[in-house]
């Protein structure tokens, strides 16, 4: 790839904005914001579910006073909510409230920016309770308890796509981080569905495989190695390993009638509502066992959720209409707030941004959060920030965090190397082992990213910045021309294709040899860049930004410069990897 000089660019301050959106109309969108209260626009929300009062109430968490105007009216009876931190509604990037309507038989969406319905509401199944959407945003998963189906939701085109048979009487649902499989709680049954969202259905094209559980299961959370069914019956929580979908270890006694549950972002503790002596357990899931006393709560503790950075739990109790809230650093309730029109919410009803940094205002919001679910980013400082984290400062994209960002993509944190070049087969070995193959990338220099180096030079997506010697150049600034090289040999690998890998084949025959789409973009002025360039267009991942001296075709690399920035990378790679549209 070519070397450039790195370097901040001041992009913020030119004509062009981010994404290639004039910096007027950015000011005249933010103008537009100006009108939405503030905790609308960027602090964590909780949407409760009234019940038979037919309407969201939304709280605001750093307040904890209700938001105006409030409830939000949706459909008839309304119970399950799950709140998506990314994603798309209708081909709109967003974050989206989606209501399950017991008693109308379909689907509101709430957009969080306006806290308005959009659109029509989703038909879905019989009495539809719980729902759950993934972490892409781009399918929500509805348990029909009247129907004993789960509707499967295409959030793009706002309406059901799939219906699948489950057991009898589904209440709770929940959703693996990758998005791969669904868990469903039967509770006439006594077992859980498990659905493998590639195809929405059982390999054997009938129903879902399932797995027993506890007497009359119901509410159900899953986090990165583990899912957690309450069993309202015998008062206890079954642990399911999601590697195998095999029950582990005996069921965890907790308190009377259990119904929701949630864990937190670390995966380390397990809260549950007992509904029958209105108190929550909080179970450790190093050792799943309950630890102290269960915390006093309101009367007939329903739903639950853990805020984003572990510190708060929000409990919507039926009985008598408040929120409890949970302290997690003393595990003592410190707050009731009343819900005059009742509290009847079941599911993942809180809206948090996941870095301070990154409000759900932000134009990348969606994108930012799509990557930080799937594991492609755990952004910096202790993880409270993801913009400025170079180690200038900047928030532009050094080469060894690329790889950082390709590699997790592709495989997560779970993958190995050979240590014996490009292409080549071999025993796999740890990628941390293996001897450098760049003279300025070794486990001394480059400790946190050396492994992921190494592996992107394995897989052929990088040849480095120098061949005499060979460099990889780790410091050096990702460059809009470099990305669009890094991308589209990414989902050569991701096809399938195995090192070398060939150029990239366009619609009308090789990429080298296409019309440029970009009027800044041709064989002479990129090289053998021009082909990756062209075939990142192809692939719907980027459409450029606007030509101000030619409006009929678009230019790509000054978008306003030709550095990337981390919330452009969030978008190309939510784009090319987890499937969000531009």
């Amino acid at each position: 790839m070519k070397q450039k000089t790195r370097g901040k660019f001041t992009a913020r301050n030119s004509f062009w904005g981010m994404a290639g959106v004039p910096l007027f109309i950015i000011i005249m969108f933010a103008v537009l914001l100006s009108g939405i209260s503030e905790a609308t626009a960027a602090s964590p929300l909780a949407y409760i579910a009234n019940g038979t009062g037919n309407g969201v109430t939304v709280i605001d968490t750093s307040t904890n006073s209700i938001v105006t105007p409030s409830p939000i009216p949706v459909g008839i009876d309304p119970t399950g909510v799950a709140v998506s931190t990314a994603g798309t509604y209708a081909n709109v990037v967003g974050t989206y409230v989606y209501v399950a309507n017991q008693a109308s038989d379909n689907v509101s969406v709430i957009n969080t920016s306006t806290n308005s319905v959009v659109g029509a509401t989703i038909s879905v199944g019989l009495n539809p309770f719980g729902v759950a959407v993934n972490s892409a945003g781009t399918y929500v998963y509805v348990a029909n308890v009247g129907g004993n189906t789960v509707s499967a939701i295409d959030t793009n085109a706002g309406a059901v796509n799939m219906t699948i048979p489950v057991g009898t009487y589904p209440y709770g649902v929940g959703i693996n981080p990758a998005g791969t499989y669904v868990y469903v709680a039967n509770s006439g049954d006594n077992n859980v569905s498990v659905i493998n969202t590639s195809t929405n259905y059982a390999a054997s094209n009938s129903f879902p495989p399932t797995i027993p559980v506890g007497t009359n299961p119901y509410g159900v959370a899953v986090s990165h190695s583990y899912a957690y069914v309450t069993n309202v019956t015998d008062g206890t929580v079954s642990v399911i390993d999601t590697s195998s979908n095999t029950v582990v270890g005996t069921p965890i006694t907790v308190g009377s009638q259990p119904h929701g549950v949630a864990v937190n972002p670390t995966g380390t503790q397990v809260y549950v509502t007992n509904d029958g002596d209105n108190t929550v357990s909080i179970i450790n899931t190093l050792s799943n066992t309950v630890v102290g006393s269960p915390v006093p709560v309101g009367h007939g503790p329903y739903g639950i959720s853990v805020t984003s950075d572990g510190a708060f739990v929000y409990i919507a109790n039926e009985g008598d209409s408040t929120i409890s809230v949970i302290d997690t650093s003393t595990d003592s309730l410190s707050a009731v707030i009343p819900v005059s029109s009742g509290a009847v919410v079941f599911g993942s009803f809180l809206s948090v941004g996941t870095f301070s940094d990154v409000p759900p205002s932000y134009w990348a919001y969606s994108y930012i959060e799509a990557i930080y679910k799937d594991g492609i980013t755990t952004g910096c400082q202790n993880g409270s920030i993801y913009l400025n984290c170079s180690t200038d400062g900047s928030d532009d994209v050094p080469r060894d965090q690329m790889a950082a960002f390709l590699i997790r993509a592709l495989y997560g944190d779970n993958f190995n190397c050979t240590g014996l070049g490009v292409g080549v087969s071999g025993a796999a070995v740890d990628c941390s082992t293996t001897t450098p193959y760049f003279g300025d990338v070794t486990p001394a220099t480059e400790p946190t990213f050396f492994p992921y180096i190494q592996k992107l030079y394995e897989l052929g997506i990088t040849i480095g910045c120098s061949q005499s010697p060979l460099l990889y150049c780790p410091s050096e600034v990702v460059t809009r021309d470099d990305m669009a090289a890094y991308i589209v040999r990414a989902t050569q690998v991701q096809a399938g294709q195995q090192s070398p890998l060939p150029p990239p084949t366009c619609n009308a025959g090789p990429c080298s040899t296409t019309t440029p789409y970009f009027s800044d973009v041709t064989p002479v002025t990129e090289g053998s860049l021009f082909q990756d360039i062209q075939k990142l267009y192809e692939l719907g991942i980027t459409t450029g930004c606007p030509n101000p001296s030619n409006p009929s075709q678009p230019i790509y690399l000054s978008c306003p410069t030709d550095i990337v920035y981390r919330d452009q990378m969030a978008a190309f790679l939510s784009r090319a990897f987890l499937g969000l549209p531009k």
